[in-house]
């Protein structure tokens, strides 16, 4: 097994690793390029990723499109203005022994190793793009002021979908939604705790749907929602937001007329799509 070092962040400082081939990417997909053709060459790989939540879901897909998912180790070093992904993993500057094998949330051809969102947050991390092309606007402040802006848009969606529960009882939804949230793992924008209840191993999706609602209420549900506290300890809705705010743990979510979604802080356009987790897919630790 041959140790390589992946930098997918031009910020990223200079790397000193005497024997440790380094790669550094030079446009956007070439990260894919080079993991992939990396686990083809040797399939027990144990691979350093330097970069953010889109390094984290390129490096994924890298992987398991090369077919050696049971044997490559990633390691992520969290270098992104988010790093949502990381914030699943206790703090830590070593090693914790043995890889984490986590689950994958499957849509399509591709998959998520932390969320898929449809809906407000998903506007929101189109707008959120591109603010933080402006220096000063970074991680979960770029994305509060992403929140805003959207604010001022027309809200709510038209979503036909279709729930697994872990039971395997199906449950139909049609209406106009705020927002839909698919999450393996329990971070995203910046630090918004959205899945307080989420773990990467169980083998099921931690599904939230948010019923069209005013933005003065909105803007209420939004505080406790940062914080994580809009579910109970025993996973019951919190009573203030269980008039518009629903959870389930499913095994599946259809959606009929997905339109564009984002997986992992990437934006995707699909008019049919069905998210399903891969049980404990992949090895992955995080160095911080």
């Amino acid at each position: 097994m041959g140790s390589y070092i992946v930098i997918n962040s031009k910020k990223t400082p200079a790397i000193e690793a005497p024997g440790i081939p380094v790669f550094k990417t030079e446009r956007a997909g070439h990260a894919v390029e080079i993991i992939r053709g990396l686990c083809l060459k040797d399939p027990a790989a144990e691979i350093h990723v330097w970069g953010g939540d889109g390094s984290v879901f390129e490096a994924v897909n890298a992987v398991l499109s090369s077919g050696h998912a049971d044997t490559v180790v990633l390691v992520i070093h969290p270098f992104g203005t988010g790093n949502d992904f990381a914030r699943n993993f206790p703090l830590r500057k070593d090693f914790p022994g043995e890889p984490n094998r986590i689950d994958l949330l499957r849509f399509g051809s591709r998959c998520a190793a932390n969320e898929i969102n449809l809906g407000f947050d998903c506007d929101v991390v189109s707008l959120t793009h591109k603010i933080k092309r402006f220096p000063l606007f970074r991680g979960s402040f770029a994305y509060m002021i992403g929140v805003l802006l959207t604010l001022f848009r027309p809200l709510g969606r038209r979503f036909d979908l279709t729930v697994t529960g872990e039971d395997r009882e199906e449950e139909e939804l049609h209406g106009c939604f705020l927002l839909c949230l698919a999450a393996n793992g329990g971070y995203y924008g910046g630090g918004f705790h959205c899945a307080p209840r989420a773990r990467l191993d169980d083998g099921l999706i931690e599904f939230f749907w948010v019923d069209k609602i005013s933005r003065l209420k909105f803007l209420a549900f939004f505080l406790g929602y940062r914080k994580g506290k809009h579910l109970n300890a025993d996973g019951t809705v919190c009573r203030k937001y269980s008039s518009f705010l629903h959870y389930k743990r499913a095994k599946a979510v259809r959606f009929e007329n997905a339109g564009t979604l984002c997986a992992d802080g990437e934006i995707f356009h699909e008019k049919e799509i069905v998210i399903s987790p891969i049980e404990k897919a992949l090895s992955v630790q995080v160095m911080r």
